[in-house]
């Protein structure tokens, strides 16, 4: 993911879908803060 936010512009807001059905991730909140704190995208994980 944080490569992907390194090839599109600035203005372009990303959206990242994350499918995680044996929830091997293990905070989520803490995944999603880091990413979408840069302002450039939005974090969904889905179950």
């Amino acid at each position: 993911m944080a490569a992907d936010l390194t090839k599109y512009p600035l203005e372009a807001h990303i959206l990242f879908v994350v499918y995680d059905p044996d929830a091997a991730i293990v905070d989520r909140a803490k995944l999603k803060r880091d990413f979408e704190d840069r302002g450039r995208c939005t974090v969904r994980i889905l179950p």
